[in-house]
């Protein structure tokens, strides 16, 4: 609940306590995701190297205890760190194992598409940085490839990334789409702050991509508001 409030400090002191707690009881597998709670408040708070600490211990816990879902998470979680750092063939790795995890579980599509809409983002980061004209395209073909069809079920971080993707495709009905969710979203869950950023930050992107600067920017002032009033500093 404090992680969704973005109040880092409650959340990480929280999720520590319980990893000691759940480590003296032998709990393997809620430490592991007490850790996990860790790591993502290290990562958006911009901790790199602690969130890497907890991530692989969290990693260890998960394949020792055969915790697929938890494996998952972790993966995804770690490519995120990577991607940040700029290793974008390790991110991209961690990625293609999460969504293959995902795809064997019951309820493991969320998580799936979650980690195709990330690879996909490197994807056509990578082809907006890249110099040569051939290898920018196949990195754009690659990001379209890659790119699942939308999910409302998605997590609020997903849908801002999938429509940011396809405003940069140039997909605006699709954008739209996604738009839509993520306001409805938000007004469904009003006590998260968490919802209304990404909310935010996905009426952003659409806005800019139609040519609204002026929308545009006053929704990521909004979102730096919120994001800055946190102290994240992933975004």
């Amino acid at each position: 609940y404090a992680y969704r409030l973005f109040d880092y400090a409650l959340a990480y002191e929280s999720a520590l306590d319980a990893a000691a707690a759940l480590a003296r009881c032998g709990d393997t597998v809620r430490r592991g995701r007490a850790l996990n709670y860790c790591f993502i408040t290290c990562i958006e708070t911009g901790d790199l190297v602690r969130a890497l600490e907890h991530s692989t211990r969290a990693l260890a816990l998960a394949e020792a205890g055969g915790d697929p879902l938890q494996r998952a998470t972790l993966l995804h979680n770690q490519a995120v760190v990577f991607e940040m750092i700029a290793h974008h063939d390790a991110a991209l790795a961690c990625l293609e194992q999460s969504a293959r995890l995902h795809d064997g579980l019951p309820d493991g599509a969320p998580g799936a598409f979650f980690a195709r809409v990330n690879a996909a983002g490197i994807h056509l980061t990578l082809s907006e940085a890249a110099a040569d004209p051939a290898q920018a395209e196949a990195h754009r073909a690659a990001a379209a490839d890659v790119l699942p069809p939308l999910r409302q079920d998605a997590a609020p971080a997903a849908l801002q990334t999938w429509l940011s993707i396809q405003a940069r495709l140039g997909n605006l009905d699709a954008a739209r789409e996604a738009a839509l969710i993520c306001v409805a979203k938000a007004r469904r869950n009003r006590s998260s702050e968490r919802y209304r950023t990404y909310a935010m930050l996905a009426l952003a992107d659409y806005h800019l991509a139609r040519g609204r600067a002026d929308r545009g920017v006053m929704c990521l002032r909004n979102a730096v508001h919120k994001l800055r009033a946190a102290r994240n500093q992933s975004h």
